[in-house]
């Protein structure tokens, strides 16, 4: 999620007119995302022992950790998305779009938000639990 994210942020950065020049030519923006990545890489680092040996199951002190680790980086990386997006974040009500929204699954776990509004299946035709 983080990774598309950026990604999104960055193409956003590069295509926004400020000035002379884009949002992306500013070093202290540039800086802002650059500490977002390298929050990211840090959760991929901690992630890659854990994904490489899938058959071997993690202490409870790794699952925490990996855990708190990944709810404070997707928190610093959507707070400087939202900051760094200024009013075109609010004009979204904060929602940030980093993937293409795709039609509703029948599963309880996918949140109706995430739906295409011309979705076949919306949240009241859900299953009820």
């Amino acid at each position: 999620m983080c990774h598309r994210m950026l990604t999104g942020l960055r193409d956003w950065l590069r295509r926004r007119p400020a000035g002379t020049g884009t949002l992306w030519d500013r070093p202290a923006v540039r800086e802002r995302y650059a500490r977002c990545l390298v929050a990211v890489h840090q959760l991929d680092a901690l992630c890659a022992p854990l994904l490489d040996a899938p058959a071997a199951v993690p202490s409870a002190v790794a699952g925490m950790l990996l855990k708190v680790s990944a709810a404070e980086t997707v928190d610093r990386v959507a707070a400087e998305a939202v900051r760094l997006r200024g009013a075109d974040a609010s004009a979204t009500a904060g929602r940030l779009s980093y993937a293409p929204r795709r039609p509703c699954s029948a599963s309880p776990v996918e949140p109706p938000e995430r739906c295409s509004p011309a979705s076949p299946t919306t949240p009241t035709s859900l299953p009820a639990r």
